[in-house]
């Protein structure tokens, strides 16, 4: 109302929110030094002539092409589908912080398909069936109706998660290595640890839990209890596995945002600056008002620099572990490729190299949709 009384005097307490392209991938292909990841999550230097890269819309072509080399009965039962951006989009992008391929299957389900429960009749015997059909008709290619079976799209989302890390091996290569280090630090009985570019100690030990089942009765009617009791000494290397990817890529999240609120402030110190710079994050949303935006966007893109350019966060991790395992009580051999534990020599998993040319300075700084 204040604004179309005097438009040209207004002053708007709006928030412009920025957002970036899929964090999570950025924060990987910088510290796997992925150009070619780089380029499609917009970490690429570009001009004011060139468009955004869409990672969604190319894995979404990369799924229509892998179709194609399925099995003839699955391209019969998938070649009706549309395979859009928006299709693909919330696989991909929740990849980084942990979506597995079951994960993934849910995600479609509840997305894109409804339950139906079909009468079948075979020799004489009526026997139900489920079904998913595809409920909107945006991601049909004819006017055939879609239904699938679980396992069919549980097929459909093996294929959205390795599209992701078959055209980029690197991730493969750090998911490998990260695995490794797990299953090594099990071994010593220990858990695994990482220090924050923020600072803060992150330590991760998911245990084992001993199930139990009771059967007990409310109001007439048996119910069963399912009851857990952890198992402190044992550690779980599954729960380790497919956590430690996400919580060390949400940790580096974190660490951007820390890192873009004290920057900030100190900036705003040493310029003398007197204005006060609000802000809202929300995971890799940053947002302020609309003539502070241009600052903000700087102060992410230089948080995030920071992050990388200097130091490898890779090579970090493996030298705090190595640090962690020493003041735990092991002994290393002389060139820290291994621990000796009751006369058992067990091999530390090497630390994976990558591209060192990729200039993230340059290129963040120079890039025009790493966020916006």
């Amino acid at each position: 109302q204040g604004y179309y009384k005097d438009p040209d005097n207004f002053k708007s307490n709006l928030p412009i929110y920025n957002d970036a392209t899929c964090s999570g991938l950025q924060h990987l292909a910088s510290m796997v030094k992925d150009v070619n990841l780089a380029k499609y999550v917009n970490l690429i230097k570009s001009e004011n002539k060139d468009k955004p890269f869409d990672l969604y819309q190319i894995m979404a072509e990369k799924v229509q092409e892998k179709i194609k080399g399925l099995n003839e009965s699955f391209q019969i039962k998938f070649k009706g589908i549309k395979f859009t951006r928006k299709f693909v989009k919330s696989g991909i992008m929740t990849i980084p912080y942990g979506a597995s391929i079951i994960g993934i299957t849910d995600q479609l389900i509840r997305d894109f398909f409804t339950l139906i429960i079909e009468v079948i009749e075979v020799k004489g015997v009526k026997a139900h069936k489920e079904f998913y059909l595809l409920n909107n008709k945006e991601f049909y290619l004819n006017d055939f109706e879609i239904k699938l079976t679980k396992k069919e799209i549980y097929i459909l989302a093996q294929i959205i998660h390795g599209c992701l890390y078959e055209s980029h091996p690197s991730l493969t290569k750090f998911v490998k290595y990260l695995k490794a280090i797990n299953k090594f630090l099990k071994e010593l009985d220990l858990n695994n640890i990482w220090l924050s570019p923020s600072g803060i100690i992150v330590e991760q030990r998911y245990i084992k839990m001993n199930k139990k089942v009771i059967n007990s009765s409310v109001l007439g009617k048996k119910r069963k209890i399912n009851l857990q009791k952890p198992i402190i000494e044992k550690i779980n290397l599954i729960k380790q596995n497919s956590a430690i990817m996400p919580n060390i890529t949400h940790t580096l999240d974190s660490a951007n945002i820390a890192l873009v609120v004290v920057d900030t402030l100190n900036l705003m110190d040493k310029l003398g600056l007197e204005f006060k710079l609000d802000l809202i994050t929300i995971h890799d949303c940053y947002a302020s008002h609309s003539n502070h935006t241009e600052l903000l966007i700087e102060q992410v893109k230089l948080a995030f620099i920071k992050l990388y350019s200097n130091e490898s966060f890779i090579t970090n991790y493996h030298n705090f572990i190595l640090e962690y395992v020493e003041k735990s009580g092991f002994i290393l051999n002389e060139d820290n490729t291994s621990v000796t534990l009751n006369n058992k020599e067990i091999k530390i998993p090497e630390k994976p190299q990558y591209n060192k040319d990729f200039d993230i300075r340059n290129n963040n700084l120079g890039s025009k949709y790493f966020i916006n």
